[in-house]
């Protein structure tokens, strides 16, 4: 997600919880949190979290909870895989797969990883369905990791944006002055 659209997530926070919405440096973790999702998902994972009557907004790591939960997401899934093969049977592949894709990413990676003819030919639907879990599985994990490998590389660029000045800016960390100096600490006794 770009930092635009994200930007637009933190604005629809402050919209729905007035008063309540996150300052700057939560703003900050919840793009290293939330950035490798897309806008609509973590939209869908904010206005479930308002519908629930929540009076205060999410943290970034309850919506990260949220999203994360739908990884056990495979039984709907497959629901939408066998709609598609209603629908468009085996000739139109690349069109079922491209409506997988606009319904559920993973679900149609995973089609394309098994094989949309192996699925549609696939005499045992509860041998084809276990198959199609576990690689649903497996591509949720693999979002996963992908996610956390570029949380590290988001976090780079938030705090590269921060010296731009940019409303996802790190708070600025006042210098510290050196600790222990004769001069700072008023202490002229010569230690030898």
């Amino acid at each position: 997600m770009t930092r635009a659209e994200y930007e637009g997530l933190v604005l629809q926070i402050e919209a729905r919880w007035p008063g309540k919405g996150w300052p700057d440096a939560t703003a900050v973790v919840g793009y290293a949190d939330l950035g490798g999702y897309t806008q609509g998902e973590v939209s869908a994972a904010i206005r479930a979290f308002a519908v629930d009557g929540n009076a205060f907004p999410p943290t970034s790591g309850q919506l990260l909870g949220m999203l994360l939960g739908a990884q056990d997401r495979h039984d709907e899934a497959w629901g939408l895989v066998r709609r598609a093969i209603a629908r468009y049977g085996y000739p139109q592949g690349s069109e079922a797969v491209a409506w997988l894709e606009e319904q559920d990413p993973q679900a149609a990676e995973t089609v394309r990883n098994l094989g949309w003819l192996q699925i549609c030919h696939s005499e045992k639907e509860d041998v084809i369905r276990a198959q199609f879990r576990e690689a649903y599985k497996a591509a949720a994990n693999r979002a996963q990791r992908n996610a956390g490998l570029a949380a590290g590389q988001r976090t780079d660029d938030v705090i590269r944006a921060a010296a731009e000045g940019s409303r996802l800016s790190a708070p600025a960390v006042p210098k510290l002055p050196d600790v222990g100096t004769s001069q700072e600490t008023g202490d002229d006794r010569d230690d030898d």
